[in-house]
């Protein structure tokens, strides 16, 4: 018979202690309250974030955009998630690439919720990219595991209220279009213009919800690719509202790829549904006056364009010269129709292509009596066009008939 070595177990009581070890593991787990195992779940999640996170800044070789904030914003869910606060907003304070940022976000609870009940959307967006279709599946069953441990924290609660309800839906909007966007960012093979502005915009919206604001519009400055930067948007309701009654219209516009009708589709229903959610929460309003018809007009024709001309600027199929300055052009368009100035000249300052440049711009009443007045000589210049020709009609008339209404207006302020 063989010599035992130093540390030799016998198989018979190998076995035996292999089964005390699993049975003490057992009974460790058991002992476990529930706050502890959706503690352990939560806190593993944001240190192996913050680990991979520094790994990557330290790398030379990887451009980490908002490392910093990310591990600000990681500290952040830890310090709630330490102090068992796993329904409660995060706020967090730190900087992004050196300029100190501050902003609030969603509960831990509503964090991994919102990966989890996105993940097929995640998968579908990534579909030609295996690894991150994997990486996505991953992070989706890491998610709803974490979700399920926190759901039996949960206290019992009342029905929702529509306000609330309203609240968890935009939050989970821009929370899910700030995933993407990182994510985005991560993908060496994929150029996200205006990335910085994006992640304010959203956080705007998210902090404009929780303050239960879901019909004023949303003032917020960042900086765009690096250049400061403010914008006035519309107010929740109309993000939405706007993006569920263009759906048709987009559907049209990219009619030629399957793939784009069907997000269309989808973004629109989702759309629907929270404009729907706010829709119950509309204050009792007298009819609107002219001028606020009017105003109402001229902002949701430039939104409509910034969101056009967004969408353009993010297809890598797509050159779009001077983006930036008609992004800077329809915000003060807007400003100038919410200050009720339908008939003054103004300034448009911005970057035209990252070179800064300002412009005399003719009034509101102006350009749109341009453009109706000179329907028919552009119909003619794309005659051999059928589909540039119905455009442009459909544009002049939708110009005429603002042009008509500023013009009313001037008449009864005679």
């Amino acid at each position: 018979m063989p010599e035992k070595f130093e540390g030799f177990v016998p198989p018979q009581e190998h076995s035996e202690k292999e089964k005390q070890v699993q049975e003490g593991n057992k009974i460790e787990a058991q002992d476990l309250t529930p706050e502890q195992v959706a503690e352990n779940l939560t806190s593993s999640y944001w240190t192996t974030r913050m680990q991979e996170r520094q790994k990557s800044m330290e790398d030379p070789n990887i451009t980490v955009q908002g490392g910093d904030f990310d591990m600000a914003r990681s500290e952040a869910y830890l310090r709630n998630i330490k102090a068992g606060k796993f329904f409660d907003s995060v706020d967090i304070s730190g900087t992004y690439d050196g300029e100190p940022t501050r902003a609030s976000e969603s509960s831990a609870y509503e964090f991994f919720k919102n990966i989890a009940d996105n993940t097929e959307k995640y998968i579908e967006l990534f579909k030609d990219s295996p690894e991150l279709v994997e990486e996505g599946k991953r992070r989706g069953e890491e998610a709803r595991k974490i979700v399920e441990a926190i759901d039996k924290l949960k206290p019992a609660e009342a029905e929702p209220t529509p306000e609330q309800t309203a609240q968890r839906e935009i939050t989970s909007y821009f929370s899910n279009r700030l995933a993407q966007t990182q994510e985005s960012l991560k993908n060496p093979n994929i150029e996200v213009r205006g990335a910085d502005f994006d992640f304010a915009r959203c956080q705007a919206y998210i902090k404009q919800a929780r303050e239960g604001k879901f019909f004023d519009g949303v003032n917020f400055s960042g900086t765009y690719d690096g250049q400061p930067t403010e914008a006035t948007e519309s107010s929740p309701y109309e993000f939405f509202r706007g993006i569920a009654d263009k759906t048709e219209a987009y559907i049209e516009l990219f009619k030629d790829s399957p793939e784009l009708v069907e997000k269309g589709k989808r973004d629109g229903e989702e759309a629907r549904k929270i404009a729907d959610a706010m829709e119950k929460l509309k204050p009792v309003e007298e009819e609107p006056t002219p001028e606020e018809i009017a105003k109402n007009e001229v902002v949701a024709h430039f939104l409509n364009r910034i969101q056009e001309t967004q969408k353009s600027m993010k297809n890598p199929d797509i050159r779009v010269q001077g983006g930036d300055f008609d992004m800077a052009r329809c915000e003060a368009f807007i400003k100038q129709a919410r200050e009720g100035k339908f008939f003054e000249a103004f300034k448009i300052s911005g970057t035209y292509d990252g070179e800064p440049s300002e412009i005399q711009s003719s009034s509101i009443f102006d350009f749109f009596k341009g453009i109706a007045d000179s329907t028919e000589k552009r119909a003619e210049l794309f005659k051999s066009n059928p589909e540039l020709v119905a455009k442009t009609k459909k544009q002049g008339e939708e110009a005429r008939k603002i042009a008509d209404m500023i013009l009313e207006i001037m008449k009864k302020g005679v």
